[in-house]
């Protein structure tokens, strides 16, 4: 059985789809849309993780580490913050605004490093890290305050996804991430 439901919280496309396995078990899972990709989570004891693209399920696997699963999704996500700063820096140059550049340059970097240290992290403890395309991030901005505008959308999205895996992380009884990811 499948069953969706979906509701938007904080312009955030917020969807819970319900799946019954064999033994009649049902496990909820939550995706957060962001940048067009669907990112699914499994809410459940038993560490199925259900990979779901454009509202179909595709695969269904056993898993033991849902912390590596996530932090796998977190490397996405930095790595697409990476490119929305880097072709902000481009737009910001090419409007003349050096200094506002200069700065989106700087965060650019950062959100490399941080995708870096988490593939680092997940490789060291002896799991692998996923690479995947990264979506091509929006090229125009209309305004400087449009920008910072996103800019400032865009890094509560990454905060609240973070303070996801921590919540993870404390459910998993997983305190090495945990500190680490602080």
């Amino acid at each position: 059985a499948l069953e969706s439901t979906r509701v938007f919280t904080d312009g955030v496309l917020l969807s819970s789809i319900f799946i019954q396995d064999e033994s009649g078990k049902t496990h909820i899972l939550k995706h957060v849309f962001a940048t067009d990709k669907i990112y699914p989570f499994l809410i459940t004891k038993t560490k199925l993780t259900v990979y779901i693209w454009n509202q179909f399920i595709f695969g269904v696997k056993d898993t033991n580490n849902l912390v590596e699963d996530i932090l796998n999704v977190q490397v996405d996500k930095e790595g697409y913050s990476s490119h929305l700063y880097l072709s902000m820096a481009v737009w910001a140059e090419t409007e003349g605004l050096s200094g506002v550049a200069d700065w989106l340059y700087a965060q650019a970097e950062e959100e490399r490093m941080h995708m870096l240290k988490l593939v680092r992290y997940i490789n060291e403890r002896d799991g692998k890290a996923k690479i995947i395309a990264v979506k091509e991030p929006p090229s125009e901005f209309g305004s400087v305050k449009e920008m910072f505008d996103k800019v400032l959308e865009h890094e509560r999205f990454v905060t609240a996804s973070i303070n996801e895996i921590v919540q993870i992380c404390i459910d998993e009884n997983d305190h090495t991430t945990h500190n680490w990811i602080q």
